[in-house]
């Protein structure tokens, strides 16, 4: 093991007068939650195993809840009042797991290479203060190549890459608290990009 680093941070915040959306015939609205209690942690670990190879893995925890919510709601059939204390708060997933893979080597003299891939893993979500409606979790990974290329006073770098490689449907966006329930908003399915750079050093 050539490298190791690690870094673990606990948060444990209370806000007053937090800030929640909610969303009538696609106009985003605001109100305010009385109490809001958020914990978690969140861990990162690198290392180096061997020359060239780094590895990097992240993980956060949330515990985002209620302490004290009373919420007038806007429903089709006119106004209602209603108690969240104690639910969770939306849009906020429980677990994110994250890896990343990078490898970089010597092509030749002038030519190095770089392979990296990356993955994410997002847990279930609920989707409104009632916490009756939730989106499933889901894993998606992406991966790039590159080259980069010397001949002084030159450098070029050449790159291509994958996101979304195994074309998963994932939620991209939530619309949270919306008015009829139309609370996704789809991620990109896959797509490839690619790119070249050159610079001039003098």
């Amino acid at each position: 093991m050539r490298k190791l680093f690690f870094e673990v941070t606990l948060f444990d915040y209370h806000i007053d007068g937090e800030i929640v959306p909610f969303v009538i015939n696609q106009r985003t609205y605001f109100r305010n939650a009385a109490k809001t209690n958020r914990l978690g942690v969140e861990a990162g670990l690198k290392c180096e195993p061997l020359e060239g190879i780094e590895l990097t893995t992240n993980y956060t925890f949330t515990r985002f809840r209620y302490d004290d919510y009373t919420s007038i709601e806007f429903t089709p059939s006119g106004t209602t009042t209603a108690r969240y204390t104690g639910n969770t708060v939306p849009s906020v997933p429980h677990h994110i797991l994250n890896f990343i893979f990078n490898y970089e080597f010597e092509i030749s003299d002038r030519l190095d290479g770089l392979l990296q891939w990356d993955c994410d893993y997002i847990s279930s979500m609920y989707l409104n203060d009632s916490n009756s409606a939730r989106s499933p979790g889901y894993f998606y990974g992406n991966s790039m190549a590159g080259v980069n290329a010397t001949f002084e006073p030159f450098n070029v770098v050449f790159y291509v890459g994958v996101n979304n490689i195994f074309d998963r449907r994932y939620v991209g966006f939530v619309n949270i608290n919306d008015f009829y329930g139309r609370y996704y908003e789809a991620g990109e399915p896959r797509n490839i990009y690619g790119g070249l750079n050159l610079s001039f050093r003098y």
